[in-house]
Order: C-alpha cells, then structure tokens, then sequence
C-alpha cells in the first residue's frame, strides 16, 4: 500500500506545487531569464508555454486519474490463501484506507504550511520595518523639493555640495585618480 499509494501521491501534489510556484508565482519569465543568465545565451520560449500550460495540465490529469482510480475501484492487495493453495485479491480494510490518507496528507502538508507561513512572516516583518522606521507610501508624480539649481552647484563647484561639508570628495567619473591602480576588467 505505501509503494502504491502513499508515495506515488504525495509526489504528483508536491510536482503541481511547484509547478505552480514556478510558473505563475515566480513567473515563468523572471525563470527564463534566470536560465538565460545562468547558460549564458538564450533559452528557447517554447520553455514558458511548457511551464504555465502543459506540464500543469499534464500533472493535474495525471493526479485525477490516480485519485479517481482510488475512489472508483478500492485499492487491493494480493494475498495467499492457503485452502484454496492460491494468491486471493483483497480489499484493504478502512482502518487501512484512513491510514493512507493521513500519510499522504502528511507527506503534503509542508508545501502549502510552508507557503504560508512564509507569506505571513514576510507581512509581519514588513509591517513592523514600516512602523518602527517611519516609512509612508510615497507618490511616484511628486515632484523634488530641492531645487534644480543644487544639482548643477554641485558639479559645477564640488567643495559647495553638502557632501564636501561633511569630508567627503567626488571622485571624477571617467579619468583614473593619481596613485591608484585601474580596477576595471
């Protein structure tokens, strides 16, 4: 029983996590690019349809089909009989049956108690930074308060940014500082 079932199920529930996970909340785009980085040249887009359409719907026929199996013909086991001298097909008692079904719920109940519980530690760390430093949501169309004169003081007369009020220099963007060595590759 637990080749045939409780290990078979669990695996197909855990592969239509992922696959989820991957595809739709991850993205299968942000995926590809992780890909393409990681090879160093391009994957091919065929991938993405893979990921979202087929694998899901592939999985997801393939655990119905197993669970409907289950429910429409109850799982046996084969058995020696000794007076009749043969193997006897059995049906698996209830207590058995419940047994099954609490390992299988068991072997899957990490994946979406991991899932949430990542998401709610995730809110309450967020919420709390938020509190504790004072952040507000702030809009994208407001405009700066310094004014426009500033940024052009600063480069035009570097000892006059608020940056040289503290001890710090620019340092210049395109020529190479006396005495240091060029870091570029």
């Amino acid at each position: 029983m637990f080749d045939d079932y409780s290990a078979t199920l669990p695996l197909i529930i855990v592969v239509v996590f992922q696959t989820v996970s991957v595809a739709w909340v991850y993205g299968a785009d942000r995926f590809l690019q992780d890909i393409r980085q990681m090879l160093g040249r391009p994957v091919c887009v065929l991938y993405k349809f893979l990921w979202k359409y087929v694998c899901l719907f592939a999985m997801l026929t393939l655990l119905a089909a197993s669970l409907l199996n289950m429910c429409f013909k109850r799982p046996q086991y084969v058995s020696w009989n000794r007076e009749m001298a043969s193997e006897v097909k059995l049906m698996y008692p209830d207590w058995a049956l419940a047994m099954l079904s609490l390992l299988i719920i068991i072997a899957v109940l990490p994946v979406p108690l991991g899932y949430a519980h990542s998401v709610l530690w995730r809110r309450s760390s967020q919420s709390a930074l938020n509190t504790e430093a004072g952040y507000a949501p702030c809009s994208t169309t407001d405009t700066d308060s310094a004014p426009l004169s500033t940024q052009l003081n600063a480069e035009l007369n570097p000892a006059s940014s608020p940056l040289a009020e503290e001890g710090y220099r620019l340092l210049p963007q395109t020529g190479e500082e006396e005495g240091e060595e060029s870091t570029r590759v």
